[in-house]
């Protein structure tokens, strides 16, 4: 007989966190490939690459290094306070940048879903 297995809070909370910035991508590209054409498809794949570059290193830094913090302790390790700061700051305004970007794509979803509440 199989074990019954259940998802526990955290799983729901990272699936929850995929399906957000799911539809936030998905209709940002939309967007741009109606409005650009595919050719946009180069700057995703560039963005990628880029991505994907950023987050191997900050896995090996992370693997060789755990420490709290992440890009700002590693920054101000290599380059000192200022750039721990710096890069907090900055890191805190990209995720205000997307937060409301998330909330853009799920009104636009939700105005195609129910037209009639404003």
């Amino acid at each position: 007989m199989k074990e019954e297995q259940s998802l526990s809070w955290w799983q729901l909370s990272l699936i929850g966190v995929g399906c957000t910035i799911g539809t936030g991508f998905f209709l940002g590209s939309s967007i741009a490939i109606t409005k650009s054409g595919y050719s946009v498809c180069i700057s995703f794949l560039l963005a990628a690459v880029g991505t994907y570059l950023v987050f191997k290193h900050l896995a090996a830094m992370t693997a060789d290094n755990p420490d709290k913090g992440s890009f700002c302790s590693y920054a101000r390790k290599a380059y000192g306070r200022w750039a721990g700061f710096s890069n907090g700051w900055v890191y805190w305004f990209a995720e205000m940048l997307i937060t409301g970007s998330q909330l853009t794509a799920i009104s636009l979803f939700t105005r195609h879903w129910f037209p009639s509440i404003p």
